[in-house]
C-alpha cells in the first residue's frame, strides 16, 4: 500500500513542480508585457513630442517675421485697430506656443548660457554686467529640456580701458 501513496506523493510534488514554474513563467510574461506598454507609451509620446517640435520649427520664422513687423510698426500706426489686431495675433500665437509646452528663450540681462544662446557678438555694454545677455536678435525656443533653436544674443564684455598716459 505504500507504493501508491508514493506514486502519488511523487505526482503531486511534480504537478506542485510544473504548477511553480507555470506561474514563473507567467509572471515573466506579464512583467515583460508591462515593460512592453511602457516603452510603447514612452515612444508615443516622444512621437507625438517630436512632430510637435517639427511644426513649431517650421512655425517659427513666420513668428519672427511678425515680431520683427511689430518692432518696425510707425508710431502712427500704432493706435490703429489693424495694427492692434496684429499685436493681438501674435499674442495669441506666444500663449498658443506656451499651452503646448513651448517657452522662449534668450532675454535682456540673463546670463550667457551656451547651452541656450548663439553668441553673434560679444560687445561692451555699459548698463549689462559682463557675460549676460546685452540683445536679443531672435529669441530661441525650447521644449521642456529640449532646445528646439537656441537664442541669437550678442553678449556683453567688460569694457577696456585704455591708458592714454604717455
Amino acid at each position: 500500500m505504500d507504493a501508491p501513496r508514493e506514486d502519488l506523493r511523487a505526482e503531486l510534488a511534480a504537478a506542485r513542480a510544473q504548477s511553480a514554474e507555470y506561474l514563473d513563467l507567467a509572471q515573466r510574461v506579464r512583467a515583460e508585457l508591462l515593460s512592453y506598454r511602457q516603452r510603447v507609451e514612452r515612444e508615443r509620446a516622444d512621437d507625438h513630442q517630436a512632430g510637435r517640435v517639427e511644426t513649431v520649427e517650421q512655425i517659427l520664422p513666420i513668428l519672427d517675421d511678425l515680431d520683427r513687423a511689430l518692432e518696425h510698426l510707425p508710431p502712427d500706426l500704432a493706435g490703429h485697430a489693424w495694427a492692434k489686431g496684429v499685436m493681438l495675433l501674435g499674442l495669441r500665437l506666444q500663449s498658443t506656443l506656451a499651452e503646448l509646452g513651448i517657452e522662449r528663450v534668450g532675454a535682456v540681462g540673463d546670463r550667457f548660457d551656451p547651452n541656450l544662446h548663439e553668441a553673434i557678438a560679444h560687445e561692451p555694454r555699459p548698463n549689462v554686467e559682463p557675460e549676460h545677455v546685452a540683445e536679443v536678435l531672435r529669441p530661441g525656443y525650447r521644449s521642456g529640456e529640449k532646445l528646439i533653436r537656441p537664442a541669437q544674443v550678442i553678449v556683453a564684455r567688460e569694457r577696456k580701458v585704455i591708458d592714454t598716459r604717455v
